[in-house]
């Protein structure tokens, strides 16, 4: 024990008589740090002496030390002489990093070396009882780093009192992780923007008491002066099949926050998420069946979240293989004149979590460094893929039963399958789930799924691209135009109800960013209804009697892009011959035309006078994105 008290003392000495410079200060700090080899977090000591020099930085103790460690203890040093109206030229700056194992990197130390240097330069004690992560920048602000999970447990274990964390800002995602990872260790994580905030908790100066972080959930939306839902199925409606299924959705999310609300640590995002759920309830009840369905389904994420605290790399990737097997497991029914609209419906679902499951285990090993990356891909892939798949399995159980006479779809179905998946192309980085799931449908021959995912890809990703160029009143407007002239079919209608809801809800709501963020929802909504509808339709008028054809298991899709040449050439050529067969193409390309034709000329009398506004960024694009319809 005496040798360890004395090794920081003897370097200080050490350090004295090398350089011939007065000691200025000396200040140590626990900082964590992530052992990449086996995720685990560690509590590393921090030394900083200061001697007259010149502007000198150095970080020793490990025998290899990253650009980018270095670049942060140099900052680090410059920003802290800046905040005490000091030169730090006039000064040395030496960093020991202790119990960090033989090769240090990354800047997350960043706010810890600051806090060291005001400590040191002005001779005032940090508290020993706390731990900070984060980077620093020039201006003193903290930046977001990765690892929190890792981190607080090695703080916990370690006994310290909290946490200092870089602010979540608008990244909905560590907001989430930052409630969780406190829920799951008891520490308060205490959240700052920068090293001005750092500074009242490490000195003790500012209380920490109800700092802790506090991540709210819920969206308050007016259902108590929502009118009943006006915009009526026209053709094709299982509106009663539409309620079973948003039931379903209901009781299906609702079980995964009682799991949640069993663990006394996460009641609270429990308590949240059941209101929530309620409300979604409310909305569902008046007619917006998807709206409500929709916004459980988002709520069933979150709780799939929380209720993965204690995941790691192992039972991560155990947890999508189980997922993809599950999909895997699934068959829909023959198809009939009663029941296509769900059977399809399943198997766009199932399409989507299969490439979730399989492009997320194909890339695991390499994209997880921490827990909390593990944790990422059960919010963003796992969560998604397990809430599609039994969502496709309850659609295949309406539609078995539904009865009517077989039918399959004629071969003219191809052409229309081309030119949307042409239609798709621009966004198929955008939207790679839909785009990859439209290819892999029309290699499998199945037309009709390869309609419906091109498009899902074009309007979901084009109303994001065009509603920029609308003021928050014409994307309104131009909402309510859309939604009620795409009523062919449940999905249809459905996704126009949801645009009505949001139409509603924003000439509302009283903030200017909820307005907008709802009217690019209600933009969102009306557009892929009006591209769904004409297509549904299409696809009704040429189903004909005949057993479908067996489709290979979803799980087969194709999560590389290696072979879209030869994919491509062959289309072309399939399109060659398909266009030369039968006279209902032409019928078929006259409808797509005056479709399209309707489509543009309502754009461009809505264009006329633009005025540009910028995305609004309230709105989770990936959230908007992963719809349950």
């Amino acid at each position: 024990m005496q040798h360890k008290i004395m090794i920081p003392l003897l370097a200080v000495l050490s350090l004295v008589v090398i350089s011939g410079g007065q000691v200025v200060g000396h200040a140590s700090i626990r900082a964590p740090a992530v052992i990449i080899q086996n995720n685990t977090g560690s509590l590393t000591t921090i030394d900083l002496t200061i001697t007259k020099g010149n502007g000198t930085v150095s970080v020793n103790g490990p025998l290899e030390v990253a650009n980018s460690t270095l670049q942060s203890a140099v900052t680090a040093a410059q920003y802290a002489s800046a905040f005490l109206n000091l030169d730090y030229k006039d000064y040395n700056f030496n960093y020991t990093i202790i119990g960090a194992g033989e090769n240090v990197s990354g800047p997350s130390g960043g706010e810890a070396m600051t806090l060291l240097a005001v400590s040191a330069l002005s001779n005032k004690k940090l508290l020993n009882d706390f731990t900070v992560t984060g980077t620093i920048s020039g201006n003193g602000s903290v930046g977001l780093i990765g690892g929190v999970y890792d981190k607080a447990s090695a703080a916990k274990s370690n006994g310290m009192a909290f946490i200092l964390v870089p602010a979540a800002g608008s990244d909905q995602f560590e907001a989430l992780l930052y409630q969780l990872v406190q829920d799951t260790f008891g520490i308060p994580l205490i959240q700052v923007a920068n090293t001005s905030q750092a500074y009242g908790y490490a000195f003790g100066t500012v209380p920490t008491a109800g700092k802790q972080t506090n991540t709210s959930l819920y969206v308050n939306y007016y259902v108590n002066q929502l009118p009943e839902a006006q915009i009526q199925c026209s053709n094709q409606c299982n509106t009663s099949d539409f309620n079973m299924l948003t039931n379903y959705t209901f009781d299906f999310a609702n079980s995964s926050i009682a799991t949640l609300a069993a663990s006394s640590s996460s009641r609270n995002i429990a308590s949240q998420l059941s209101s929530i759920l309620a409300q979604d309830k409310v909305i569902a009840a008046k007619g917006y069946l998807y709206a409500g369905a929709d916004q459980a389904f988002l709520g069933y994420l979150d709780s799939f979240f929380f209720n993965s605290n204690y995941a790691n790399e192992s039972t991560g990737l155990s947890a999508l293989m189980s997922i993809q097997q599950y999909c895997d497991s699934l068959a829909p029914p023959q198809l009939t004149e009663q029941n296509y609209e769900f059977v399809l419906a399943g198997e766009l679902r199932q399409s989507w979590a299969e490439y979730y499951a399989n492009s997320s285990i194909a890339t695991y090993n390499s994209s997880v460094e921490t827990t909390d990356d593990v944790l990422q891909i059960m919010k963003d892939f796992a969560a998604p893929a397990n809430a599609w798949c039994n969502a496709a399995s309850e659609m295949y159980s309406i539609a078995k039963p539904k009865g009517g006479a077989n039918v399959t779809w004629q071969s003219a179905l191809a052409v229309v399958a081309t030119n949307r998946i042409s239609r798709a192309q621009p966004f198929a980085t955008a939207n790679p789930v839909y785009y990859v799931s439209a290819r892999q449908a029309y290699s499998q021959q199945n037309y009709p799924l390869a309609i419906l995912d091109a498009d899902y890809a074009f309007a979901l990703s084009n109303s994001s691209l065009i509603s920029g160029n609308f003021t928050t009143g014409q994307l309104l407007n131009f909402s309510n135009q859309l939604a009620h002239n795409a009523t062919f079919g449940v999905w249809a209608t459905q996704f126009s109800n949801e645009a009505e809801f949001y139409i509603i809800e924003a000439r509302l709501a009283q903030n200017q960013s909820t307005v907008r963020s709802y009217a690019e929802s209600a933009f969102s909504a009306a557009y892929l209804a009006a591209t769904l509808a004409p297509d549904m339709e299409i696809i009704y008028q040429n189903l004909t009697p005949g057993s479908s054809p067996a489709q290979p298991g979803a799980g087969h899709l194709l999560t590389q892009q290696s072979n879209t040449t030869q994919s491509q050439e062959s289309t072309n050529a399939t399109v060659s011959v398909l266009v030369q067969q039968t006279h209902e193409i032409f019928i078929i390309a006259v409808v797509m035309l005056v479709v399209n034709i309707v489509l543009f000329f309502m754009i461009v009398y809505l264009l006329l006078p633009t005025t540009k506004f910028s995305r609004n960024q309230l709105r989770n694009s990936k959230s908007r994105n992963r719809r349950n319809g």
